[in-house]
Protein backbone atom coordinates (compact mmCIF):
# COMPACT_ATOMS: atom_id res chain seq x y z
CA UNK A 1 0.00 0.00 0.00
CA UNK A 2 1.29 3.21 -1.21
CA UNK A 3 1.35 6.44 0.68
CA UNK A 4 1.33 10.23 -0.99
CA UNK A 5 1.06 13.54 0.74
CA UNK A 6 -0.07 16.34 -1.62
CA UNK A 7 1.32 19.89 -0.07
CA UNK A 8 -1.44 22.52 -1.35
CA UNK A 9 -0.52 26.36 -0.71
CA UNK A 10 -3.02 28.95 -1.70
CA UNK A 11 -2.18 32.86 -2.11
CA UNK A 12 -5.76 33.96 -2.13
CA UNK A 13 -4.87 37.58 -3.40
CA UNK A 14 -3.14 36.30 -6.13
CA UNK A 15 -5.74 33.91 -6.98
CA UNK A 16 -3.03 30.94 -7.17
CA UNK A 17 -2.46 27.22 -5.94
CA UNK A 18 0.84 25.71 -5.71
CA UNK A 19 0.58 21.69 -5.37
CA UNK A 20 3.45 19.58 -4.52
CA UNK A 21 3.41 15.69 -4.08
CA UNK A 22 5.41 13.72 -1.90
CA UNK A 23 5.94 10.39 -1.42
CA UNK A 24 5.71 8.60 1.77
CA UNK A 25 9.92 9.04 2.61
CA UNK A 26 9.46 12.81 1.56
CA UNK A 27 10.88 12.53 -1.79
CA UNK A 28 9.30 14.85 -4.39
CA UNK A 29 7.28 13.56 -7.06
CA UNK A 30 5.66 15.91 -9.08
CA UNK A 31 4.46 19.89 -8.04
CA UNK A 32 2.28 22.29 -10.79
CA UNK A 33 0.77 25.75 -9.72
CA UNK A 34 -2.60 27.16 -11.18
CA UNK A 35 -3.84 30.77 -11.63
CA UNK A 36 -7.89 30.06 -10.92
CA UNK A 37 -8.82 33.30 -13.27
CA UNK A 38 -6.64 31.37 -16.61
CA UNK A 39 -9.88 28.74 -16.63
CA UNK A 40 -13.17 28.39 -16.81
CA UNK A 41 -15.22 29.42 -13.42
CA UNK A 42 -17.91 26.60 -14.21
CA UNK A 43 -15.01 24.46 -14.27
CA UNK A 44 -13.92 25.27 -10.40
CA UNK A 45 -17.74 25.33 -9.32
CA UNK A 46 -17.48 21.70 -10.74
CA UNK A 47 -14.49 20.72 -8.45
CA UNK A 48 -15.36 22.94 -5.11
CA UNK A 49 -18.99 21.62 -5.16
CA UNK A 50 -19.63 19.19 -7.73
CA UNK A 51 -22.73 17.51 -6.63
CA UNK A 52 -24.63 20.56 -6.81
CA UNK A 53 -22.89 21.01 -10.16
CA UNK A 54 -23.69 18.00 -11.21
CA UNK A 55 -27.58 18.36 -10.25
CA UNK A 56 -27.72 21.63 -11.30
CA UNK A 57 -26.33 20.81 -15.33
CA UNK A 58 -27.15 17.30 -15.90
CA UNK A 59 -29.24 17.32 -19.34
CA UNK A 60 -29.09 21.55 -19.11
CA UNK A 61 -25.69 21.80 -21.00
CA UNK A 62 -24.51 21.34 -24.60
CA UNK A 63 -20.72 20.92 -25.50
CA UNK A 64 -19.60 21.15 -28.64
CA UNK A 65 -19.06 17.82 -29.61
CA UNK A 66 -22.62 16.87 -28.17
CA UNK A 67 -25.60 16.55 -29.98
CA UNK A 68 -27.73 16.35 -26.91
CA UNK A 69 -27.45 17.28 -23.39
CA UNK A 70 -24.49 16.31 -21.43
CA UNK A 71 -24.92 13.41 -18.77
CA UNK A 72 -23.55 13.19 -15.41
CA UNK A 73 -21.23 10.74 -16.28
CA UNK A 74 -19.62 13.13 -19.29
CA UNK A 75 -19.92 15.92 -17.14
CA UNK A 76 -17.56 14.47 -14.07
CA UNK A 77 -15.78 13.12 -16.99
CA UNK A 78 -14.77 16.38 -18.20
CA UNK A 79 -13.87 17.82 -14.30
CA UNK A 80 -11.75 14.78 -13.90
CA UNK A 81 -9.42 16.06 -17.24
CA UNK A 82 -9.26 19.32 -15.78
CA UNK A 83 -8.57 18.10 -12.74
CA UNK A 84 -5.83 15.64 -14.07
CA UNK A 85 -4.23 17.97 -16.79
CA UNK A 86 -5.01 21.65 -15.42
CA UNK A 87 -4.85 21.62 -11.30
CA UNK A 88 -2.68 18.01 -10.34
CA UNK A 89 -0.48 18.23 -13.27
CA UNK A 90 0.70 15.04 -15.80
CA UNK A 91 3.51 14.13 -13.00
CA UNK A 92 1.72 13.94 -10.27
CA UNK A 93 -1.28 11.74 -11.71
CA UNK A 94 1.03 9.21 -12.91
CA UNK A 95 2.32 8.81 -9.70
CA UNK A 96 -0.88 8.42 -7.84
CA UNK A 97 -1.67 6.09 -10.93
CA UNK A 98 0.12 3.19 -10.30
CA UNK A 99 -0.93 -0.80 -8.79
CA UNK A 100 -2.29 -1.52 -5.53
CA UNK A 101 -4.26 0.50 -3.05
CA UNK A 102 -3.30 3.91 -2.37
CA UNK A 103 -3.53 6.47 0.51
CA UNK A 104 -3.17 10.84 -0.38
CA UNK A 105 -3.30 12.65 2.54
CA UNK A 106 -4.17 16.28 1.55
CA UNK A 107 -2.36 18.98 3.42
CA UNK A 108 -4.07 22.82 3.10
CA UNK A 109 -3.61 25.66 5.12
CA UNK A 110 -6.16 27.06 7.81
CA UNK A 111 -9.79 26.90 5.87
CA UNK A 112 -11.18 29.48 8.38
CA UNK A 113 -8.77 32.34 7.19
CA UNK A 114 -8.54 31.18 3.38
CA UNK A 115 -11.82 31.10 1.65
CA UNK A 116 -9.43 29.50 -1.07
CA UNK A 117 -8.23 26.66 0.76
CA UNK A 118 -11.62 25.62 2.40
CA UNK A 119 -12.95 25.16 -1.38
CA UNK A 120 -9.50 23.29 -2.18
CA UNK A 121 -10.96 20.72 0.87
CA UNK A 122 -14.12 20.29 -0.99
CA UNK A 123 -12.28 18.51 -4.36
CA UNK A 124 -12.89 15.43 -5.34
CA UNK A 125 -9.26 14.03 -6.12
CA UNK A 126 -10.21 10.84 -6.90
CA UNK A 127 -11.89 11.59 -10.28
CA UNK A 128 -8.27 13.11 -11.43
CA UNK A 129 -7.49 11.57 -15.25
CA UNK A 130 -5.66 12.21 -17.94
CA UNK A 131 -6.78 12.38 -21.71
CA UNK A 132 -4.85 8.64 -22.16
CA UNK A 133 -7.32 7.26 -20.01
CA UNK A 134 -4.60 7.03 -16.96
CA UNK A 135 -6.38 7.65 -13.72
CA UNK A 136 -5.48 7.19 -9.62
CA UNK A 137 -7.28 3.78 -9.03
CA UNK A 138 -8.15 2.54 -5.41
CA UNK A 139 -7.45 5.98 -4.36
CA UNK A 140 -8.65 6.96 -0.51
CA UNK A 141 -8.04 10.79 0.18
CA UNK A 142 -8.01 12.37 3.46
CA UNK A 143 -8.10 16.15 3.90
CA UNK A 144 -6.46 18.38 6.52
CA UNK A 145 -6.05 21.43 7.64
CA UNK A 146 -3.64 23.11 9.48
CA UNK A 147 -6.11 24.02 12.15
CA UNK A 148 -7.66 20.29 12.10
CA UNK A 149 -4.84 18.17 11.61
CA UNK A 150 -3.92 16.19 14.88
CA UNK A 151 -0.58 17.67 17.73
CA UNK A 152 1.66 13.96 17.65
CA UNK A 153 1.20 14.67 21.40
CA UNK A 154 -2.63 14.47 21.49
CA UNK A 155 -2.57 11.15 19.50
CA UNK A 156 -0.28 9.94 21.57
CA UNK A 157 -2.03 10.91 24.71
CA UNK A 158 -5.26 9.25 23.04
CA UNK A 159 -3.66 6.31 22.16
CA UNK A 160 -1.95 5.87 25.02
CA UNK A 161 -5.05 6.23 27.25
CA UNK A 162 -6.98 3.66 25.31
CA UNK A 163 -4.10 1.20 25.34
CA UNK A 164 -4.25 1.45 28.99
CA UNK A 165 -8.23 0.92 29.18
CA UNK A 166 -8.56 -2.26 26.90
CA UNK A 167 -5.30 -3.38 28.93
CA UNK A 168 -7.25 -3.16 31.85
CA UNK A 169 -10.29 -5.24 31.06
CA UNK A 170 -12.28 -2.55 29.48
CA UNK A 171 -14.34 -2.97 26.45
CA UNK A 172 -12.84 -1.41 23.22
CA UNK A 173 -15.41 -0.59 20.94
CA UNK A 174 -15.40 -0.22 17.16
CA UNK A 175 -17.64 1.00 14.45
CA UNK A 176 -16.51 0.74 10.64
CA UNK A 177 -18.15 2.49 8.78
CA UNK A 178 -18.08 1.67 4.72
CA UNK A 179 -19.91 4.24 2.21
CA UNK A 180 -19.29 5.60 -1.35
CA UNK A 181 -18.36 9.17 -2.26
CA UNK A 182 -20.62 10.39 -5.44
CA UNK A 183 -19.31 9.41 -8.45
CA UNK A 184 -16.91 6.81 -6.91
CA UNK A 185 -16.61 3.77 -8.34
CA UNK A 186 -19.03 0.72 -6.06
CA UNK A 187 -16.15 -0.69 -3.57
CA UNK A 188 -16.67 -4.61 -2.46
CA UNK A 189 -18.04 -3.61 0.72
CA UNK A 190 -19.43 -7.32 1.74
CA UNK A 191 -15.95 -8.76 0.71
CA UNK A 192 -14.01 -6.00 2.88
CA UNK A 193 -17.00 -6.54 5.96
CA UNK A 194 -16.59 -10.17 5.88
CA UNK A 195 -12.38 -9.96 6.20
CA UNK A 196 -12.48 -7.40 8.31
CA UNK A 197 -15.11 -9.71 11.06
CA UNK A 198 -13.09 -12.18 10.40
CA UNK A 199 -9.96 -10.54 11.96
CA UNK A 200 -11.49 -9.95 14.96
CA UNK A 201 -12.91 -13.10 15.34
CA UNK A 202 -10.13 -14.90 14.95
CA UNK A 203 -7.43 -12.39 16.27
CA UNK A 204 -8.55 -9.81 18.43
CA UNK A 205 -11.79 -11.23 20.42
CA UNK A 206 -9.82 -14.34 21.78
CA UNK A 207 -8.05 -11.91 24.23
CA UNK A 208 -9.62 -8.66 24.40
CA UNK A 209 -13.01 -7.46 24.64
CA UNK A 210 -14.75 -5.97 21.67
CA UNK A 211 -18.04 -4.38 20.31
CA UNK A 212 -17.51 -3.68 16.67
CA UNK A 213 -20.77 -2.36 14.63
CA UNK A 214 -20.44 -2.27 10.90
CA UNK A 215 -22.85 -0.26 8.76
CA UNK A 216 -22.27 -0.41 4.92
CA UNK A 217 -26.33 0.35 3.27
CA UNK A 218 -27.94 3.10 3.93
CA UNK A 219 -25.06 5.46 5.97
CA UNK A 220 -25.40 8.90 5.81
CA UNK A 221 -23.62 11.69 7.67
CA UNK A 222 -26.22 11.89 10.36
CA UNK A 223 -26.23 8.17 10.85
Amino acid sequence: MAEFELRIETDIEQKLARLKLNGADGDHLGSNEIRLPEHSSALWEGLFDTRRYIERYEGAMLFEDQAEPTTARKLLERLGLFLGERVLGEGIVRALAGPGRRILLVRLPTADKDLLAAAFARVPWEIARLPDGTRPRNLVVRALTEDTAPKDSWRDLEITAAAKSVSAGETLRVLAVFAEAPGARPLAMRREREELRALFADKILPHRKVEIDLLCHGVTRQR
